[in-house]
């Protein structure tokens, strides 16, 4: 196994050298593919079914003439095209493959360098109904060392979508959703002496009724987290017994959103989330049932293409049946902003606060913030230049990221990339460079 991880990831790392890419000063600014080899007579392909009357695709009228600030998805081509399913389904399927070398594989204080190979299948699919609207969509990662299997990781997300229009002004949307992620050994909620990281999965099923009420637009919504943990295997026998962080969470919120065709577009909201431990008392003897509740006011931005998103201030609080544990209170910023300065340009800035569970003795929940500001540039029609920074404090203790890659779409079949990320604690430091390709249709 270790040679043929060794190789692999020489030979992904080798075609991505080899490629022009390699050779960007010698090659010709016309980056697309020559089509001018004869592959035979056309009258001889059978030609793909034809795709549904509706939806009708955009024109612009030419007697009616319009300015087209940006290019879209259907106009690029080099975007995937998908693969028809049926008459009203789209697939889009997507491999990509990269080589890792990185100063530190496991992320602690004590980790090695290593090299690695990462493979990450994914598929989407998308209804082409002139209505209502499905999606779904599934990835996976897997990401091998070759000198600390330990620090190998796995992952699996898999996310459906059913909106239902009920009537005019009127939409239901049923979310269903799987995750499975790995805590490394270097966290803290981990033992010092685990052998490998801790396996959670997480499931995820609501429903939400969004109405509009002339300018004002309320939506309710249900929803059930359910939150399962993984037992850890520790050096010199034994196990950490994980069964008492198993829980289940409830969701109730009512957003009201104030339309009325702005641009900039008020909302607030209320949430009631309570969680459920499947042990009456954890590892502590603490009973960590308990009650959340949240309130939150923003504004959503709707000038497209410039501007989308929405930035609101949110207040967090979750009050424990046990009498020990403190009710614990946030304030925070939730936001998720897409600013488009330029047709070549975009600025994405995201922010989240949270009261996430614990296990540690005498603590109530541990506080986290997560922020994070992207920018991408596309340097020519299918090279694009990117940059970002991520800041995330966990109970005070901050973790700095940077990231800047580089991807060129060769074709709507085939893309390269190369990145480089760093991320700094007063635990650990790693600098990880990754190079790979990647298969879409």
């Amino acid at each position: 196994m270790s040679v043929a991880l060794k190789y692999g990831s020489l030979f992904v790392l080798g075609l991505v050298l080899w490629s022009p890419a390699g050779h960007a000063q010698e090659a010709d600014d016309d980056l697309r593919l020559d089509t001018s080899e004869d592959y035979g007579d056309i009258d001889d392909i059978e030609p793909p079914p034809a795709p549904p009357p509706d939806p009708q695709p955009l024109t612009i009228s030419e007697d009616e003439p319009q300015v087209v600030r940006r290019r879209t998805a259907a106009a690029d081509p080099y975007a995937a095209t998908g693969l028809r399913a049926g008459e009203a389904f789209l697939l889009f399927p997507e491999l990509k493959i990269d080589s890792v070398v990185t100063s530190n594989a496991a992320r602690s204080s004590n980790g090695t360098a290593d090299i690695g190979l990462r493979i990450r299948p994914s598929i989407q699919l998308q209804s082409d109904w002139s209505r209502h609207q499905l999606t779904f969509s599934a990835s996976a990662e897997v990401l091998r060392y070759l000198e600390n299997p330990d620090a190998s990781t796995n992952s699996i997300d898999t996310q459906t979508a059913l909106r239902l229009d009920v009537r005019r002004g009127t939409e239901l949307e049923l979310q269903s959703g799987y995750s499975l992620d790995e805590t490394p050994a270097s966290d803290s909620e981990v033992p010092d002496t685990a052998i490998g990281a801790r396996l959670s999965h997480t499931l995820t099923n609501a429903v939400s009724l969004a109405h509009d009420m002339g300018p004002l637009q309320t939506k309710l919504r249900s929803g059930l987290i359910r939150q399962v943990y993984n037992d850890v295997e520790l050096v010199g026998g034994g196990t950490e017994d994980n069964s008492d962080r198993n829980q289940t969470e409830l969701q109730l919120s009512l957003r009201g959103t104030y339309r009325a065709g702005a641009k900039l577009q008020p909302f607030a909201e209320v949430s009631y989330t309570p969680r459920y431990r499947d042990a009456s008392t954890d590892r502590n003897g603490l009973n960590r049932n308990s009650k959340g509740y949240g309130l939150t006011a923003g504004l959503a931005f709707a000038d497209e293409p410039f501007w989308s998103g929405e930035v609101a201030a949110t207040y967090l609080v979750r009050d424990y049946d046990e009498a020990s544990l403190d009710t614990i209170s946030a304030p925070g910023l939730l936001a998720n902003l897409l600013w488009r300065p330029t047709d070549l340009t975009t600025v994405n800035f995201n922010a989240q606060a949270a009261l996430d569970e614990t296990a540690e003795a005498g603590e109530s929940a541990r506080i986290s913030y997560n922020f994070g500001l992207g920018v991408t540039h596309a340097l020519k029609d299918n090279v694009t230049l990117e940059v970002g920074t991520a800041l995330a404090l966990d109970n005070g203790d901050p973790t700095l990221g940077l990231r800047a890659g580089v991807e060129w779409q060769v074709n709507p079949l085939l893309a390269v990339n190369g990145s480089y990320d760093g991320s700094f604690n007063d635990d650990y430091t790693e600098h990880r460079l990754t190079a790979g390709v990647t298969l879409r249709h």
